[in-house]
């Protein structure tokens, strides 16, 4: 093939794919228009008959799980209950077009289950009888995770392998925690900020965590475990003003410097606290210390500037050496500039600096580590990684100082938190680059549990109408088999028109069949 024919074609599936995308992710179709498409009383019949067969759905459910089964269809029940009652909220707002789009897709789910569970409680269909996750202790146990399990007949089984699979991050899947559970999730991350905590420099605020205790108290009835993210960044103005560093030494979510030995007391001293309030909830299942931490805004920073000279004596011994490998002229190590991001030259010199950047980044969480650990070391601790990302461009801050090898060593869960969405971005229909590969890569330096607790499966703002269920049925299959063994969904949310709502427009909670 030619070079002018290839690129012609190059340019052709640029523009098919770039449609492509448009179409799913909703560019040209937003998924929250007030406009009217149809009014509320075109759609009261539907509605109405829909509720009736959910209804009759339940009572079906009732009998079956009064026999010992209906574990699959108590799930479809509660996914189609939840979405109607979330469909006429949406109605009594306006998002119309997500309405139909529910409607659609609930008209699909309601007859079959129904059909469905007749036929089993007829005695035409076997019932599926699976195990569920039990409150109690997780062990970890090299790449797996084990606990107890339960049938529908109550039967247990102590320490067998489990799976923990739910959604995150605020009050949505708090609130419907019990609902999440019946339809058979067993996994919470929900987080604590050191702003709530340690709102004051001389106050300590325990009443922070009032929200964690009670939720936890529900989670163990509702054999559901938490992570718990004690976040460092939802910082409070106080340690900021004593740390000038941390004005021009603050990096993506981390809006302060890990390099200040002041700011590293700080965050120990909030982790070490917060964790010896928490540590014996029996719901908790583990503690997350950062989330998609990186570090590149550092050239200005004079306590990185420090480590960075001593750095390059103790990997040379004297500048003569280092002038000799680098074929450079400086006259001592004070001399060598810190490369200014996202500039990072091709040379030596910018070779060592990530070196250096990704020691002292992984530094600052292994004093985190042991902070945490020294008052609960038997909780399992991790941090929430972009790893897919460190393996791209040195334009991403990730690649500056994400050292996967140590961070792996760290923590006891290895932590990836991975996107893969859906669309045509390449010959894919699943973006497994940006997740499995990661997961592969960053399994391969520790033989530990792997785990996702921001599991984007499907694209931020993405409202377009156009992702088939068995793409997510695919794509959490692909997440165990390359090594998974839990997860916390992004995120247990329905969009809105604020724009702290737009975020969650088109996520899972919005699409029945997903679900």
């Amino acid at each position: 093939m030619s070079s002018k024919g290839s690129d012609g074609k190059m340019k052709m599936m640029r523009l098919l794919v770039g449609c492509a995308v448009s179409l799913v992710c909703g560019a040209a179709s937003p998924g929250l228009s007030a406009k009217p498409v149809a009014g509320p009383d075109s759609w009261k019949g539907d509605f109405e008959a829909a509720r009736r067969n959910c209804e009759e759905l339940g009572k079906v459910v009732e009998r079956l799980e009064a026999k010992g089964g209906g574990q699959y269809s108590r799930m479809s029940y509660e996914v189609v209950r939840y979405s109607l009652d979330a469909m006429a909220k949406d109605l009594s707002a306006g998002y119309t077009n997500r309405v139909i789009r529910g409607m659609k897709e609930v008209s699909r789910i309601l007859p079959q289950a129904l059909a469905k569970a007749k036929r089993i409680e007829a005695g035409e269909e076997k019932d599926i009888a699976v195990p569920r996750f039990k409150s109690g202790p997780v062990r970890i146990r090299g790449p797996i995770l084990y606990g107890d399990r339960e049938w529908p007949d109550g039967r247990i089984e102590h320490d067998k392998p489990v799976m923990l699979n739910g959604w995150g991050h605020f009050g949505g899947a708090q609130r419907d925690l019990e609902l999440l559970n019946r339809t058979g999730h067993n996994y919470l991350q929900m987080e604590v900020g050191f702003n709530k905590f340690l709102p004051k420099p001389d106050a300590v605020a325990t009443n922070a965590f009032d929200g964690f205790f009670a939720v936890a108290d529900r989670a163990q009835k509702a054999d559901t475990k938490i992570d718990l993210h004690l976040c460092v960044h939802y910082m409070a103005g106080w340690p900021l003003a004593k740390s000038p560093a941390s004005k021009f030494c603050r990096n993506h979510f981390i809006g302060f410097c890990v390099h200040d030995p002041y700011m590293v007391g700080v965050m120990t001293n909030f982790q070490r606290q917060a964790a010896k309030l928490t540590k014996d909830h029996p719901a908790l299942a583990s503690y997350c210390l950062t989330n998609e931490p990186g570090s590149q805004n550092v050239s200005k920073c004079p306590h990185m500037k420090a480590i960075w000279e001593a750095y390059l004596a103790e990997r040379y011994g004297t500048p003569a050496k280092m002038n000799e490998l680098w074929r450079t002229n400086f006259t001592d190590f004070a001399a060598v500039p810190m490369p200014a991001y996202p500039k990072l030259p091709k040379t030596p010199l910018g070779l060592e600096f990530v070196r250096c950047n990704r020691q002292a980044f992984a530094d600052f969480h292994a004093k985190l580590a042991k902070a945490v650990r020294d008052v609960a070391p038997n909780v399992p601790i991790h941090s929430k990684t972009t790893v897919d990302v460190s393996l791209g461009s040195p334009k991403e801050c990730f690649f500056w100082s994400m050292d996967a090898a140590r961070f792996a060593e760290i923590f006891d869960l290895i932590d990836h938190d991975g996107v893969h969405c859906y669309g045509p971005q390449s010959e894919w229909l699943g973006d497994w680059i940006r997740s499995q590969v990661g997961y592969d890569f960053i399994r391969s330096f520790a033989d530990k549990p792997m785990i996702n607790t921001e599991n984007h499966i499907i694209q931020d703002h993405c409202a377009g109408y156009g992702i088939p269920k068995e793409y997510v049925y695919s794509a959490l299959w692909q997440d165990a088999i390359h090594g998974q063994r839990a997860t916390a969904h992004w995120t247990w949310e329905r969009g809105g028109k604020a724009s702290y709502n737009k975020l969650f427009n088109g996520l899972a909670p919005e699409r029945p069949e997903i679900l």
